[in-house]
Protein backbone atom coordinates (compact mmCIF):
# COMPACT_ATOMS: atom_id res chain seq x y z
CA UNK A 1 0.00 0.00 0.00
CA UNK A 2 2.82 2.39 0.88
CA UNK A 3 4.45 1.70 -2.51
CA UNK A 4 1.19 2.52 -4.34
CA UNK A 5 0.84 5.85 -2.54
CA UNK A 6 4.48 6.68 -3.20
CA UNK A 7 3.98 6.04 -6.93
CA UNK A 8 0.88 8.23 -7.03
CA UNK A 9 2.69 11.06 -5.21
CA UNK A 10 5.44 11.04 -7.84
CA UNK A 11 2.91 11.74 -10.63
CA UNK A 12 0.76 14.29 -8.81
CA UNK A 13 2.08 17.89 -8.96
CA UNK A 14 3.12 19.44 -5.64
CA UNK A 15 0.55 22.22 -6.01
CA UNK A 16 -2.27 19.70 -6.41
CA UNK A 17 -1.07 17.67 -3.44
CA UNK A 18 -0.97 20.80 -1.30
CA UNK A 19 -4.54 21.72 -2.27
CA UNK A 20 -5.71 18.23 -1.34
CA UNK A 21 -3.86 18.40 1.97
CA UNK A 22 -5.40 21.80 2.78
CA UNK A 23 -8.87 20.48 1.95
CA UNK A 24 -8.40 17.43 4.18
CA UNK A 25 -7.24 19.65 7.04
CA UNK A 26 -10.36 21.82 6.69
CA UNK A 27 -12.60 18.73 6.69
CA UNK A 28 -10.78 17.37 9.74
CA UNK A 29 -11.14 20.68 11.57
CA UNK A 30 -14.85 20.84 10.79
CA UNK A 31 -15.42 17.29 12.04
CA UNK A 32 -13.52 18.01 15.26
CA UNK A 33 -15.54 21.16 15.93
CA UNK A 34 -18.73 19.14 15.67
CA UNK A 35 -17.36 16.23 17.70
CA UNK A 36 -16.17 18.35 20.62
CA UNK A 37 -18.89 20.99 20.72
CA UNK A 38 -21.07 19.12 23.22
CA UNK A 39 -18.22 17.79 25.43
CA UNK A 40 -16.78 21.31 25.68
CA UNK A 41 -20.18 22.74 26.51
CA UNK A 42 -20.90 20.16 29.22
CA UNK A 43 -17.41 20.07 30.76
CA UNK A 44 -16.77 23.81 30.42
CA UNK A 45 -13.29 23.02 29.12
CA UNK A 46 -11.41 23.74 25.93
CA UNK A 47 -10.24 20.49 24.34
CA UNK A 48 -7.05 20.57 22.29
CA UNK A 49 -5.44 17.78 20.31
CA UNK A 50 -1.88 17.02 19.24
CA UNK A 51 -1.54 14.68 16.28
CA UNK A 52 1.70 12.76 15.77
CA UNK A 53 2.80 10.44 12.95
CA UNK A 54 2.66 6.77 13.88
CA UNK A 55 5.56 5.79 11.63
CA UNK A 56 9.11 7.13 11.62
CA UNK A 57 9.09 7.61 7.84
CA UNK A 58 6.28 10.17 8.17
CA UNK A 59 8.27 12.41 10.51
CA UNK A 60 9.81 14.94 8.13
CA UNK A 61 11.76 17.43 10.19
CA UNK A 62 14.51 19.35 8.43
CA UNK A 63 17.89 20.03 10.03
CA UNK A 64 20.51 22.72 9.56
CA UNK A 65 23.20 20.20 10.47
CA UNK A 66 23.52 16.64 11.60
CA UNK A 67 25.02 16.01 15.02
CA UNK A 68 27.04 13.01 16.13
CA UNK A 69 25.29 11.27 19.03
CA UNK A 70 27.80 8.45 19.45
CA UNK A 71 28.32 9.35 23.11
CA UNK A 72 24.62 8.92 23.91
CA UNK A 73 22.54 5.86 24.73
CA UNK A 74 18.77 5.38 24.56
CA UNK A 75 17.39 2.42 26.49
CA UNK A 76 13.85 1.23 25.69
CA UNK A 77 12.79 -0.92 28.62
CA UNK A 78 9.80 -3.24 29.02
CA UNK A 79 7.59 -5.56 26.95
CA UNK A 80 7.51 -4.90 23.22
CA UNK A 81 4.42 -3.01 22.11
CA UNK A 82 3.41 -4.62 18.81
CA UNK A 83 0.26 -2.53 18.18
CA UNK A 84 1.08 -0.14 15.31
CA UNK A 85 4.62 -1.56 15.61
CA UNK A 86 4.96 1.13 18.25
CA UNK A 87 8.23 0.00 19.82
CA UNK A 88 9.87 -0.69 16.46
CA UNK A 89 8.78 2.65 15.01
CA UNK A 90 10.20 4.37 18.09
CA UNK A 91 13.53 2.70 17.41
CA UNK A 92 13.45 3.77 13.75
CA UNK A 93 12.61 7.34 14.75
CA UNK A 94 15.51 7.52 17.20
CA UNK A 95 17.89 6.19 14.55
CA UNK A 96 16.63 8.89 12.21
CA UNK A 97 16.89 11.74 14.72
CA UNK A 98 20.02 10.73 16.61
CA UNK A 99 22.63 9.31 14.20
CA UNK A 100 25.29 7.32 15.99
CA UNK A 101 23.37 6.94 19.25
CA UNK A 102 23.61 3.55 20.95
CA UNK A 103 20.06 2.18 21.15
CA UNK A 104 19.17 -0.72 23.44
CA UNK A 105 15.93 -2.68 23.57
CA UNK A 106 15.92 -4.34 26.99
CA UNK A 107 12.95 -6.65 27.08
CA UNK A 108 11.98 -10.20 28.10
CA UNK A 109 12.58 -13.71 26.90
CA UNK A 110 9.56 -14.94 24.95
CA UNK A 111 8.67 -11.58 23.43
CA UNK A 112 7.33 -11.37 19.87
CA UNK A 113 9.92 -13.13 17.68
CA UNK A 114 9.30 -11.03 14.58
CA UNK A 115 9.70 -7.78 16.51
CA UNK A 116 12.90 -8.98 18.16
CA UNK A 117 14.36 -9.96 14.80
CA UNK A 118 13.31 -6.65 13.22
CA UNK A 119 15.00 -4.74 16.03
CA UNK A 120 18.19 -6.74 15.56
CA UNK A 121 18.03 -6.21 11.81
CA UNK A 122 17.91 -2.47 12.51
CA UNK A 123 21.34 -2.83 14.09
CA UNK A 124 20.48 -2.04 17.71
CA UNK A 125 21.37 -3.94 20.88
CA UNK A 126 18.61 -6.35 21.97
CA UNK A 127 18.66 -7.83 25.48
CA UNK A 128 16.28 -10.68 26.32
CA UNK A 129 16.14 -10.79 30.11
CA UNK A 130 14.78 -13.52 32.34
CA UNK A 131 11.85 -12.38 34.42
CA UNK A 132 12.61 -12.25 38.14
CA UNK A 133 10.90 -14.93 40.25
CA UNK A 134 9.27 -12.17 42.33
CA UNK A 135 7.95 -9.21 40.30
CA UNK A 136 7.81 -6.98 43.37
CA UNK A 137 5.08 -4.58 44.30
CA UNK A 138 3.91 -2.58 41.23
CA UNK A 139 6.40 -4.70 39.22
CA UNK A 140 9.34 -2.67 40.49
CA UNK A 141 11.69 -5.67 40.25
CA UNK A 142 10.73 -6.07 36.59
CA UNK A 143 11.63 -2.44 35.95
CA UNK A 144 14.91 -2.83 37.80
CA UNK A 145 15.98 -5.88 35.77
CA UNK A 146 15.38 -4.41 32.30
CA UNK A 147 16.53 -0.89 33.18
CA UNK A 148 19.72 -2.01 34.88
CA UNK A 149 20.62 -4.40 32.05
CA UNK A 150 20.08 -1.74 29.40
CA UNK A 151 22.02 1.00 31.17
CA UNK A 152 24.83 -1.44 32.06
CA UNK A 153 25.16 -2.25 28.36
CA UNK A 154 25.44 1.47 27.62
CA UNK A 155 28.18 1.76 30.24
CA UNK A 156 30.03 -1.26 28.84
CA UNK A 157 29.96 0.35 25.39
CA UNK A 158 31.51 3.52 26.79
CA UNK A 159 28.49 5.81 26.48
CA UNK A 160 28.65 8.73 28.88
CA UNK A 161 25.02 9.92 28.72
CA UNK A 162 21.96 7.67 28.98
CA UNK A 163 18.20 8.03 28.66
CA UNK A 164 16.04 5.26 30.09
CA UNK A 165 12.63 5.35 28.46
CA UNK A 166 9.87 2.77 28.03
CA UNK A 167 8.73 0.64 25.13
CA UNK A 168 5.22 2.17 25.24
CA UNK A 169 6.48 5.77 25.20
CA UNK A 170 8.20 7.93 22.62
CA UNK A 171 9.81 11.35 22.31
CA UNK A 172 9.52 12.98 18.90
CA UNK A 173 11.75 16.05 19.23
CA UNK A 174 15.02 15.80 17.29
CA UNK A 175 16.57 18.01 19.97
CA UNK A 176 15.51 15.82 22.90
CA UNK A 177 18.93 14.32 23.65
CA UNK A 178 20.80 17.63 23.50
CA UNK A 179 18.06 19.28 25.59
CA UNK A 180 18.34 16.68 28.35
CA UNK A 181 22.13 16.57 28.35
CA UNK A 182 22.34 20.38 28.39
CA UNK A 183 20.10 20.51 31.44
CA UNK A 184 22.46 18.17 33.30
CA UNK A 185 25.51 20.17 32.19
CA UNK A 186 24.08 23.60 32.99
CA UNK A 187 22.94 22.63 36.49
CA UNK A 188 25.70 20.66 38.24
CA UNK A 189 24.61 18.53 41.19
CA UNK A 190 25.45 19.70 44.69
CA UNK A 191 27.03 16.47 45.86
CA UNK A 192 30.61 15.96 44.60
CA UNK A 193 31.32 13.28 41.99
CA UNK A 194 27.64 12.96 41.01
CA UNK A 195 25.49 14.35 38.24
CA UNK A 196 21.82 15.20 38.33
CA UNK A 197 19.13 12.59 37.80
CA UNK A 198 16.62 13.85 35.27
CA UNK A 199 12.91 13.09 35.13
CA UNK A 200 10.04 14.49 33.08
CA UNK A 201 6.98 16.58 33.81
CA UNK A 202 4.59 13.64 33.67
CA UNK A 203 3.91 13.13 37.36
CA UNK A 204 3.38 15.01 40.59
CA UNK A 205 6.06 15.11 43.27
CA UNK A 206 4.06 17.18 45.74
CA UNK A 207 1.93 14.67 47.59
CA UNK A 208 4.40 11.89 48.55
CA UNK A 209 7.88 11.98 50.05
CA UNK A 210 10.64 11.19 47.55
CA UNK A 211 8.11 10.66 44.75
CA UNK A 212 10.39 11.48 41.84
CA UNK A 213 8.91 10.53 38.42
CA UNK A 214 10.51 7.44 36.87
CA UNK A 215 8.69 7.21 33.52
CA UNK A 216 11.79 8.55 31.80
CA UNK A 217 15.14 8.93 33.58
CA UNK A 218 18.22 10.62 32.11
CA UNK A 219 21.69 11.68 33.17
CA UNK A 220 25.30 10.58 33.09
CA UNK A 221 25.34 6.84 32.48
CA UNK A 222 27.04 6.03 35.80
CA UNK A 223 24.40 8.00 37.71
CA UNK A 224 21.48 6.44 35.86
CA UNK A 225 22.92 2.97 36.46
CA UNK A 226 23.19 3.69 40.17
CA UNK A 227 19.62 4.97 40.19
CA UNK A 228 18.43 1.56 39.05
CA UNK A 229 20.71 -0.40 41.38
CA UNK A 230 18.21 -0.74 44.22
CA UNK A 231 17.73 -4.21 45.69
CA UNK A 232 14.67 -6.25 44.64
CA UNK A 233 11.70 -6.16 46.98
CA UNK A 234 8.96 -8.56 48.05
CA UNK A 235 5.39 -8.32 46.81
CA UNK A 236 4.31 -6.90 50.17
CA UNK A 237 7.06 -4.29 50.47
CA UNK A 238 6.39 -1.17 52.53
CA UNK A 239 8.08 2.19 53.00
CA UNK A 240 7.69 3.43 56.55
CA UNK A 241 7.60 7.09 55.58
CA UNK A 242 4.51 6.71 53.36
CA UNK A 243 0.83 6.63 54.22
CA UNK A 244 -0.13 3.16 55.59
CA UNK A 245 -3.03 3.15 53.12
CA UNK A 246 -0.52 3.11 50.26
CA UNK A 247 2.82 2.25 51.80
CA UNK A 248 4.85 1.70 48.62
CA UNK A 249 5.44 3.24 45.20
CA UNK A 250 8.23 2.44 42.77
CA UNK A 251 9.05 6.13 42.43
CA UNK A 252 9.54 6.63 46.17
CA UNK A 253 11.58 3.45 46.48
CA UNK A 254 13.97 4.22 43.61
CA UNK A 255 14.49 7.83 44.66
CA UNK A 256 15.04 7.17 48.37
CA UNK A 257 17.38 4.23 47.71
CA UNK A 258 19.40 6.31 45.27
CA UNK A 259 19.71 9.10 47.82
CA UNK A 260 21.14 6.65 50.33
CA UNK A 261 23.59 5.25 47.78
CA UNK A 262 25.14 8.65 47.11
CA UNK A 263 25.47 9.37 50.82
CA UNK A 264 22.53 11.71 51.25
CA UNK A 265 21.10 11.52 54.77
CA UNK A 266 17.32 11.36 54.46
CA UNK A 267 15.34 13.33 57.03
CA UNK A 268 11.95 12.08 55.79
CA UNK A 269 10.40 15.54 55.71
CA UNK A 270 8.83 17.43 52.84
CA UNK A 271 11.49 20.15 53.01
CA UNK A 272 14.23 17.54 52.86
CA UNK A 273 12.71 15.96 49.77
CA UNK A 274 12.37 19.32 48.01
CA UNK A 275 15.98 20.13 48.90
CA UNK A 276 17.12 16.78 47.47
CA UNK A 277 15.27 17.45 44.20
CA UNK A 278 16.75 20.96 44.02
CA UNK A 279 20.29 19.70 44.64
CA UNK A 280 20.42 16.33 42.86
CA UNK A 281 17.57 16.13 40.33
CA UNK A 282 16.10 18.08 37.45
CA UNK A 283 12.86 18.06 35.44
CA UNK A 284 12.58 18.24 31.64
CA UNK A 285 9.31 19.37 30.08
CA UNK A 286 7.41 16.71 28.14
CA UNK A 287 6.37 19.42 25.67
CA UNK A 288 10.03 20.18 24.89
CA UNK A 289 10.63 16.46 24.26
CA UNK A 290 7.33 16.11 22.37
CA UNK A 291 6.80 13.07 24.58
CA UNK A 292 3.95 10.65 23.94
CA UNK A 293 2.64 7.81 26.06
CA UNK A 294 0.54 5.16 24.34
CA UNK A 295 -1.47 4.65 27.51
CA UNK A 296 -4.45 2.37 26.95
CA UNK A 297 -7.62 1.87 28.95
CA UNK A 298 -9.64 4.62 30.58
CA UNK A 299 -6.59 6.65 31.64
CA UNK A 300 -6.82 10.17 30.22
CA UNK A 301 -3.17 10.29 29.15
CA UNK A 302 -3.91 8.42 25.93
CA UNK A 303 -5.71 11.46 24.49
CA UNK A 304 -5.16 14.42 26.79
CA UNK A 305 -1.93 16.09 27.77
CA UNK A 306 -3.00 17.35 31.16
CA UNK A 307 -1.60 20.52 32.65
CA UNK A 308 -2.01 21.51 36.29
CA UNK A 309 -3.84 18.32 37.20
CA UNK A 310 -6.69 19.12 34.85
CA UNK A 311 -6.71 22.58 36.54
CA UNK A 312 -8.37 21.25 39.69
CA UNK A 313 -5.74 21.08 42.46
CA UNK A 314 -2.07 21.32 43.33
CA UNK A 315 -1.29 17.69 42.53
CA UNK A 316 -0.26 18.67 39.04
CA UNK A 317 2.66 17.49 36.98
CA UNK A 318 5.77 19.40 37.99
CA UNK A 319 7.51 21.02 35.01
CA UNK A 320 10.84 22.78 34.50
CA UNK A 321 9.51 26.18 35.59
CA UNK A 322 8.36 24.65 38.88
CA UNK A 323 11.69 22.89 39.32
CA UNK A 324 13.62 26.11 38.59
CA UNK A 325 11.67 27.92 41.30
CA UNK A 326 12.44 25.02 43.64
CA UNK A 327 16.11 25.19 42.67
CA UNK A 328 16.25 28.90 43.44
CA UNK A 329 14.61 28.48 46.83
CA UNK A 330 16.16 25.21 48.09
CA UNK A 331 19.58 24.82 46.48
CA UNK A 332 22.29 25.15 49.13
CA UNK A 333 25.72 26.43 48.20
CA UNK A 334 27.44 24.12 50.71
CA UNK A 335 26.62 20.68 52.10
Amino acid sequence: MHTIFSTIKKWVPNETRQRVTDALIKIQYGCLRIMFAIPELISRRYITLHSRPKNARDVRITYDAKRDYSDYAIILQGPIRTADRFTLESIYLYQKHFPGAFIVLSTWEGEDVASVQAARNAGIEVLLNKKPPVPGLVNVNMQLVTSRAGVASARDHGKSFAVKTRTDQRFYSPFALSYMSNLVKEFPAARPHTGRIGGISANSILHKLYQFPDLLIFGHTADVLQYFSAEPVDNDAKLSFLDPKRPFTAECYLCSEYAKKIGYTLKYTREDFLTFVAEQCIIADTSALDWFWFKTGSHYRRFFQARRGMYTDRKYDIDFSDWLDLYRSHFKTSL
